[in-house]
């Protein structure tokens, strides 16, 4: 018992107590949540868990075997009804383990700091802020979830946590756990998809600036691009592009006030009809006659089949100012998207509790205005750092801006890929954003703290000067 507690003892002197106690204290609201969950009167004698449209659609796959197409391309994404099949659709395992693996995710994040400053003060801001995040109700709602958004999450936010651990030096173990967590995270979302091709084209760029290491970026670039690509792959042969793109254009490029894409979609064959009409009017309303094919919408069923996706895509190609317009227009529901009404919306209260709210408004600054002014000023201050700093300061802001990068074509594959629920898809991309902030919020309270000559206790993590012997 002594040695037990001796080896308490060095870790938190090793971590340090605030960490030690903030790391304990995350943990304990997020499990205390779960809890609640797992042990609650939920319908039908079932646990009190979160679910909606999709959950039926996950189980349905997950019943499925194992090579089958019905679950690697079928009608939802495998990565999450893989991990149903894993701990046997049990709803109360699923919860527990989502919520062991988004405070994992979180704390390693949380930790990863320390690789990008050496002040403790910075590194503490930096830490805290994340796990603060960590406790938003919008992520929150979703470990009691069935459902992919709390794995997809947590996958994102881990992928983060191993892309920091290379500014402690690019090892080949190190860009494996990276590519690992990336490849997870695209079986999780198809949108997830575009990060990993992101990050393909930043290695393979890369290699003209850094041909001494060719052999490594091509590697990073190759598998990417694989992971990438499969994702996608098994999208269009599940046809899950299909009612994604039957809402988006019925919803954003037909009716009123949508004038000039309509006129350029009904000049590649768009049936335009009163039918069409109302599903821009009342898309949720007609949704059950539309999957059910109603004659009246069966010529626009069949023309987005055959003509549909490319004549939006090509809408999008040639409007570039659309394509980044509109996200930019609706960046208080993408960047700050509000999902507390989940846990009463399908029939049972799970209401996340007064501390763990405030501690994630902190997080997450939901106020939209005070969001907007820090992430603008962490924004412009981080580039200026990757473009006029010096040393390793200058290296860290560098990683933090290519972090930010990949959360731009992420953002721009949300917005523009489903209109319906644009809050729950843009969870990933809100996630991205304010954990790059708070690592931007890091590395910028380090460079003013050295600016003002003050000596916070710098701590070891592997990518400082080395210090030359004393003479003897």
């Amino acid at each position: 018992m002594a040695a037990g507690w001796s080896g308490v003892g060095r870790i938190v002197r090793r971590v340090g107590v605030l960490e030690c106690a903030a790391g304990t204290g995350f943990a304990a609201l997020k499990l205390l949540y779960a809890a609640r969950a797992v042990f609650g009167d939920g319908p039908a004698g079932l646990p009190c868990v979160i679910v909606g449209a999709d959950t039926e659609l996950y189980l349905e796959s997950a019943r499925a075997p194992l090579t089958s197409k019905a679950l690697l391309a079928g009608i939802e994404p495998f990565g999450y009804p893989l991990f149903l099949k894993a701990v046997g659709s049990d709803w109360r395992i699923a919860v527990v383990v989502q919520t062991l693996v988004s405070i994992a995710a979180w704390s390693w994040l949380a930790w990863s700091v320390r690789v990008l400053v050496t002040h403790r003060t910075a590194a503490i801001v930096g830490g805290l802020g994340i796990l603060a995040t960590g406790l938003a109700a919008s992520f929150q709602v979703y470990d009691v979830a069935i459902s992919t958004e709390s794995l997809s999450v947590s996958l994102l936010v881990a992928t983060t946590a191993a892309a920091v651990g290379l500014r402690a030096g690019t090892t080949g173990r190190r860009v494996a756990v990276l590519l690992v967590f990336l490849g997870l995270a695209a079986t999780m979302r198809d949108t997830n998809a575009v990060i990993a091709l992101t990050v393909a084209a930043m290695a393979a760029v890369a290699i003209v600036f850094r041909r001494g290491e060719w052999r490594r970026l091509g590697a990073v670039a190759a598998v990417s691009l694989l992971i990438g690509l499969a994702a996608l792959g098994s999208a269009q042969i599940g046809r899950r592009w299909y009612l994604q793109t039957v809402d988006t254009v019925a919803i954003r490029m037909v009716g009123d006030g949508n004038e000039g894409s309509e006129r350029f979609l009904v000049a590649r064959g768009l049936p335009m009809s009163p039918a069409v009409q109302e599903l821009h009017d009342d898309f949720e309303g007609r949704y059950p006659e539309l999957v059910a094919r109603s004659p009246r919408f069966v010529p626009y069923l069949d023309w987005i089949d055959a003509e549909g996706r490319a004549a939006y895509l090509a809408y999008l190609v040639r409007h570039p100012g659309y394509v980044l317009g509109e996200p930019l227009a609706h960046a208080d529901e993408m960047m700050l998207p509000d999902q507390g009404y989940l846990g009463v919306r399908f029939g049972c209260t799970i209401e996340v509790d007064p501390v763990t709210r405030r501690l994630g408004a902190l997080g997450f600054a939901e106020v939209p205005a005070v969001a907007f002014v820090w992430t603008l000023l962490a924004a412009l201050g981080i580039a200026g750092l990757a473009w006029r700093g010096v040393g390793a300061q200058r290296a860290s802001a560098r990683l933090v801006v290519l972090l930010g990068f990949t959360a731009v074509p992420h953002l721009l594959a949300v917005y523009h890929g489903d209109a319906l629920e644009l809050g729950r898809h843009s969870l990933g991309v809100a996630a991205q954003f304010r954990v790059v902030t708070w690592l931007a919020t890091a590395v910028l309270i380090e460079v003013a703290l050295a600016r003002r000559g003050q000596s916070v206790g710098a701590m070891p993590t592997g990518h400082e000067a080395p210090v030359p012997p004393k003479p003897q």
